[in-house]
């Protein structure tokens, strides 16, 4: 069961809550339900935005983008990366912290795109890797969060000390400015709870605003089970050995959720765990204001070749059709089949149709 937040009375359901970090099955391994899912629970939890940040990648974006506008929604494509010192340094293994990034806008989708494309052609070693360097270079129109525990600010906080969690805390204010948050989750976790009092302390000491989050890694709690396999098979693991989420596990334990609050929470859930913090939770209705809505589906545009008249086909003209084309290119193919085959075969002609 989760702490009630003290001395806080109960929120008004006008208060609105949107989702700004959950994963879908594209963060590989890790995370339960598929975008289509993930959309038509945001719907039928009555939300009007949602945000999906998949970890080290944006293969679910162009998917969610399209459910969530068919769905009357509005898609806020993210990514969670992990943010190293120096994403060129393959000295000595350096995984970084997992950051959740989101765009604002389309200008913002694709300076995304550029900081996970680098992440695997410049930065990968042992995970895909970014540094803040690159984070500066293409931070228009990006917002960034503290992220979960794993985060560079709560573990700081965690396993490290005050000072060093605050220097960072106004490093990113500096490099992002009004475009960095402090998360602030409440799974249950004792872990938590040290986390949020400093980050909300950090908060009122630098102007930097709080956004109330559910680190969503399924849509239903009861798909925690199913979660909890697949991690399993993830590092190779029995579901009966003991597992640990925060700390060195060692050979006794392996990984796995503390519970199964992890999931798309309802804005009636979210009030019920923030009523002490309902800015937190209206920041994340701003946010998605803030956000703007686009397309990612485009028409396939073809060049118009040039070709022999012979091929020219009348049609092609009012149509738009590529009979023409498609019989010059036939024709192109088989030419260059006469120079490589001595006698084209049933079989080779076979191939070349396919």
């Amino acid at each position: 069961a989760q702490p009630e937040p003290k001395t806080a009375k109960a929120l008004s359901d006008d208060v609105p809550f949107i989702h700004l970090h959950a994963h879908s099955q594209f963060s590989i391994l890790q995370a339960v339900g598929n975008v289509g899912e993930l959309v038509d629970t945001a719907v039928s939890h009555g939300m009007n935005a949602l945000a999906i940040s998949d970890h080290g990648n944006m293969m679910g974006a162009f998917q969610f983008v399209r459910a969530a506008n068919k769905a009357g929604i509005k898609a806020i494509v993210g990514a969670e990366l992990n943010v190293c010192r120096d994403h060129t340094d393959r000295s000595t293994k350096d995984d970084g912290y997992p950051t959740v990034f989101l765009a604002k806008n389309k200008n913002g989708y694709y300076n995304l795109t550029k900081l996970s494309s680098k992440a695997y052609t410049d930065g990968f070693y042992y995970v895909p890797r970014i540094d803040k360097a690159l984070v500066g270079q293409f931070k228009e129109d990006i917002i960034v969060t503290t992220g979960g525990l794993f985060g560079e600010i709560p573990s700081l906080i965690l396993n490290v000390g005050e000072q060093q969690a605050e220097e960072a805390f106004v490093s990113w204010k500096d490099t992002l400015g009004e475009n960095f948050y402090a998360e602030i989750n409440r799974h249950g976790l004792e872990e938590e709870n040290v986390v949020n009092e400093v980050l909300l302390r950090f908060c009122e000491k630098h102007g930097v605003k709080s956004i109330a989050a559910n680190n969503a890694y399924y849509p239903d709690k009861k798909q925690a089970d199913a979660h909890d396999i697949l991690l399993c098979v993830k590092d190779a693991q029995n579901v009966s050995k003991p597992k640990k989420y925060i700390g060195k596990r060692g050979r006794e334990f392996r990984f796995g959720m503390p519970n199964e609050e992890f999931y798309l929470k309802s804005p009636a859930e979210m009030r019920k765990l923030f009523a002490d913090l309902p800015h937190a939770l209206e920041t994340t209705q701003a946010i998605a204001d803030a956000c703007e809505g686009y397309e990612l589906e485009r028409d396939v545009l073809l060049p118009a070749f040039e070709i022999p008249d012979e091929f020219v086909h009348a049609e092609d003209a009012t149509d738009g059709g590529k009979r023409g084309e498609n019989a010059y290119l036939r024709h192109l193919t088989y030419e260059g089949a006469k120079k490589r085959y001595p006698e084209i075969t049933d079989e080779i002609r076979e191939r070349i149709d396919f």
